[in-house]
């Protein structure tokens, strides 16, 4: 079977991309505005790369075009308001698969190669509202969050070696992405940036991604998945955007 390529109508946007950090975009919806890259296709991406190549060799191109995140994006996105209830099943420990990506490429038009440099989620929840420990209240510490798994084709061949968090699809593996701030019932955007070096602010409830963007493979998908714990606790889902950032390797 050969390797996926980017069907000509998902072909996604190339532009320099320059993300808030977690700390600036830890806000009520509405208040942080996303910035909008500009309209530059993948082929757009390739004909430059093909300029920068008349005047310089292919690995200081690489270095300049990396530099400016002029990088290929691809979004899934959905918006629905749900309750994910912990109460509503055995031990209150709830997990509802959200939103889930189309197949990661490594080829695109010219037989290019591509390869994932960045993944942002921006996602718009709150909890239940309340919390019977007052110690909390105002955290990032409460007990509905955001995972990201990766879902592999084929994984009875493909075997993931280690499961941070046991709670996921069959054959798949998960990440924190985000915890929700804890007792409050006003939605609030959380836009969570993961690089190939995982990294985080303190405080913000994010997590750090750390080895996800290697584990990425041909043909992986990616799921968000809402997650309650402990009776009582809800966790309200209103949208999830999941932005991938395609880099010309």
């Amino acid at each position: 079977m050969g390797s996926p390529s980017i069907p000509d109508v998902l072909i996604g946007e190339a532009a320099p991309l320059n993300p808030k950090t977690a700390g600036d975009c830890q806000d009520k919806a509405g208040v942080c505005s996303p910035t909008v890259p500009a309209a530059r296709t993948v082929e757009d991406a390739i004909s430059t790369r093909n300029i920068l190549l008349t005047r310089f060799p292919l690995e200081l191109v690489h270095f300049i075009l990396d530099h400016a995140e002029y990088w290929v994006r691809i979004s899934a996105k959905r918006k629905d308001e749900i309750a994910v209830c912990a109460s509503a099943v055995f031990h209150a420990n709830a997990s509802v698969e959200y939103l889930i990506t189309i197949p990661i490429v490594n080829r695109g038009p010219e037989d290019v190669r591509l390869k994932v440099a960045r993944v942002e989620f921006t996602i718009v929840s709150h909890d239940q509202g309340w919390c019977d420990e007052p110690g909390l209240k105002g955290t990032y510490e409460g007990y509905t969050w955001f995972a990201a798994a990766i879902m592999r084709p084929d994984a009875a061949d493909s075997p993931v070696a280690h499961v941070p968090n046991p709670t996921g699809p069959k054959g798949s593996k998960n990440w924190e992405i985000q915890r929700n701030f804890c007792a409050s019932g006003e939605w609030r955007r959380h836009v969570v940036v993961w690089n190939e070096a995982g990294e985080t602010v303190k405080g913000t409830g994010a997590g750090t991604g750390e080895g996800f963007i290697p584990s990425l493979a041909p043909g992986d998908r990616i799921a968000v998945i809402a997650r309650a714990l402990c009776p009582g606790r809800v966790n309200w889902v209103q949208s999830a955007d999941v932005s991938l950032y395609y880099r010309l390797a």
